[in-house]
């Protein structure tokens, strides 16, 4: 190949290759200040600067971004007076060293805010006039209303105007509102008719930026008239709180002007969104008599496209949560980064709720709005029984198919909603006990006496200094019942149903229960109990325990009234340990008893001899027979490992709990009372074992009469 033709292929290359990696000329570079800065009727105007690739017009310290070289006063708030306004040049995050010129501009607008504040005085009372004398009233107090009313109007109207609305915008809004109040919204279009009123204001010639600063300054004024009006009837301590709240106004204005302006955005743009095609969809949803599956969807999938353009933004969600730890932090004297992570996080997860929301609704079709809506039909056409298992199960059934399509829509989107933005939970926790402590203190403050306060107060910051112990016991507690809360669910929440229909609350005659559905519902009862208790190590119960070690030693304190001096936590201490062995020792015998109960089919056998569902009581020969099946059960079931486990509670009880001064003094017992009750509790337990085993001996077939009445008994004896 010629040489020659090589080398010009290549310098081609290389040219483009340059050409392409060739930097932006103006980037890192200072840029020159503007120039000429001019005002001709409401724009401000200036020169183009040398590497700027954008401007900053600040009016009286108020700064605006702009891209181009002109600016108009129009769209922003201004009250009356005097302003100095300059540009300042940026090159990306470079501003120039120096200013543009000063320019001067007056703002007057008080021929049109006159006409404003008479406009406003008119609406809120037809009689008003401007500058009414005390002559003008009947009564005083009308006087004073009017004065009172004739400040506020006088300050909205200067709000109002600096917004650049006139008389006659307020002439339009009292016309287009009183259209709105005729409007009959069962009429056909009337959404469409509401929606047409209201872009009367929605079109209206004032930013979102001037309706921010009306809402705020209003808001300052009206704190600042409610403080001058109310001066001389206010308490000190109310008084306090509005002055704080007027230099919380003042102090952090930026935050409330941009909570303010993001609120207002969101409103705004979620209005914007309604489209006529989504209020026709909804109207003729409203006419139709029935319910329409088809037209339901095309209202859903509309609803969902809106939602999902104007869901806002981390930051917009952080200006608004903003306004609320400033509010919050002066009444808790907190600082504004103390609640920095809650104000983060629960930004993203308000964007991570509506996202997954809008997933949801996204993911119903037709064929699930009409599987629910004939689980709805069914449960409401279903006749309301006595037995109570007959309506219950509709209403579980409905329950079940929405936790099941929720766990089929997590499954299916499983990898779109883990990748959704995470939050620092372990900062939001810690910022929440801080709050938490701060808010129960507050309130104690001004509910309690000051005595009350300083005793209570201290348990309270005891608490949530040890919060780690709490937030342990807490978290084994929801790990735990959440094993429990999916057995409920699984079984369509039969457990409660189950329980009324047990204890005898059925009275069907036509559809009468039967001994299977009793044995059915016994066996589920017992499997919901032993997945209760049967989880919980005696470590877990410790756990538990020393969460709630404070909270105890109050309770102790109060239930069994001791003295505020007296030290409860040294009394916990002592107690706790052998609470935790009672605890455990109880539930472990009661899932033995349970189990065994279920793997020995005692209540399917029991259930085969009478028919508990008839009026009629079993006879003595059915109880003889019932009594034989739990003799010979509990003589088997009481072995000596088991004796000797209810031996020790009873002894746990008496020797380390009751026999604790405290509680010998506040039952009035003493110490030899304790071993008198211990002793009569362990040779009652061992007296009943020893019949049990005796009357497990029998030949039940041949009994004498003495023994009949044995096993009668054994039903009292229990």
């Amino acid at each position: 190949m010629n040489k020659k033709f090589i080398a010009i292929v290549l310098f081609f290359v290389m040219s483009f290759l340059l050409i392409g990696c060739d930097k932006d000329p103006v980037e890192g570079k200072v840029p020159n200040a503007p120039k000429n800065v001019v005002i001709l009727e409401d724009n401000v105007s200036w020169d183009k600067a040398k590497n700027a690739t954008g401007y900053i017009v600040v009016v009286n310290n108020e700064e605006y971004f702009v891209d181009t070289t002109t600016f108009s006063l129009d769209g922003i708030y201004m009250e009356d007076g005097d302003y100095e306004i300059f540009v300042k040049s940026i090159n990306r995050e470079i501003e120039s060293i120096e200013q543009s010129n000063s320019v001067a501009y007056t703002v007057d607008r008080s021929t049109v805010r006159n006409e404003v504040y008479i406009r406003l005085l008119k609406l809120s009372n037809e009689s008003f006039e401007p500058n009414m004398a005390k002559e003008d009233f009947e009564y005083e107090w009308d006087y004073e209303n009017y004065q009172s009313t004739s400040k506020s109007m006088e300050n909205l109207s200067v709000s109002l105007t600096a917004a650049g609305m006139s008389g006659t915008d307020i002439d339009s809004m009292k016309e287009t509102i009183d259209d709105i109040d005729e409007i009959d919204m069962d009429q056909e279009g009337s959404m469409t008719l509401l929606k047409t009123k209201i872009d009367t204001f929605r079109n209206m010639d004032i930013t979102v930026d001037q309706l921010t600063y009306v809402l705020y300054s209003y808001a300052v004024y009206t704190l600042s008239l409610q403080i001058e009006e109310e001066l001389e009837y206010l308490n000190e301590d109310d008084l306090e709180m509005l002055m704080k709240m007027k230099d919380l106004l003042d102090d952090e204005k930026q935050v409330f002007i941009n909570g303010i302006r993001s609120s207002i955005n969101f409103m705004f743009e979620l209005y914007d969104g309604i489209e006529v095609t989504l209020l026709n969809s909804f109207e003729a949803m409203k006419e139709s008599e029935e319910f329409n599956t088809d037209e339901f969807i095309i209202l859903k999938n509309e609803v969902v496209a809106m939602l999902t353009d104007v869901i806002p933004s981390a930051q917009d969600f952080e200006n608004i949560y903003s306004i609320f730890g400033i509010i919050s932090g002066e009444y808790l004297e907190l600082e504004k980064n103390d609640w920095d992570s809650i104000i983060k996080g629960s930004a993203i997860m308000s964007i991570n709720a509506m996202t997954v929301q809008l997933m949801f609704l996204g993911s119903i079709d037709a064929t699930t709005v009409n599987e629910f809506k004939a689980i709805v039909e069914k449960l409401h056409n279903e006749e309301v029984e006595m037995k109570v298992v007959s309506p219950a199960t509709s209403a579980f059934e409905l329950v079940d198919y929405i936790l099941n399509y929720i766990d089929e829509f997590y499954e299916t989107n499983k990898e779109l909603i883990d990748a959704l933005p995470d939050v620092d939970k372990d900062a939001i926790k810690t910022e929440a006990y801080i709050i938490s402590e701060k808010v129960v203190l507050k309130v104690m403050e001004q509910e309690l006496s000051a005595d009350d306060y300083t005793y209570y107060s201290d348990y309270v910051e005891r608490f949530f200094d040890n919060i780690d112990d709490f937030d342990t016991a807490m978290s084994l507690i929801s790990e735990k019942g959440k094993d429990e809360f999916d057995f409920f669910v699984d079984n369509q929440g039969i457990i409660f149903p189950l329980l009324g229909t047990i204890y005898g609350f059925w009275s069907n005659e036509e559809d009468p229960i039967s001994g299977d559905d009793i044995v059915e519902y016994l066996n589920q009862l017992f499997a919901f109990n032993k997945l209760t208790f049967n989880d919980y190590e005696k470590a877990d119960i410790e756990t538990v325990f020393t969460g709630f070690k404070i909270p105890m030693e109050l309770l102790l304190k109060e239930s069994l009234g001791l003295s505020r001096n007296f030290d409860a936590s040294v009394e916990v201490d002592a107690l706790l340990p052998h609470m935790v062995t009672l605890m455990y020792n109880v539930v472990t015998l009661e899932n033995d008893f349970i189990s065994y109960l279920d793997d020995q089919n005692v209540v399917e056998s029991i259930i085969a001899i009478h028919d508990f569902t008839s009026d009629e009581g079993p006879t003595n020969e059915q109880m003889i027979e019932i009594g034989e099946i739990l003799i010979t059960k509990l003589s088997a079931f009481l072995t000596e490992e088991r004796e000797s486990l209810v031996t020790s509670t009873i002894t746990v009880l008496m020797d380390n709990i009751m026999s604790r001064q405290i509680i010998l003094d506040n039952q009035e017992m003493t110490i030899e009372d304790v071993a008198t009750l211990k002793a009569e509790g362990i040779n009652s337990f061992n007296s009943f074992v020893e019949q049990i085993d005796i009357m497990a001996e029998y030949d039940f077939d041949n009994l004498t009469t003495e023994q009949e009445e044995m096993v009668l008994s054994l039903f009292f004896i229990v």
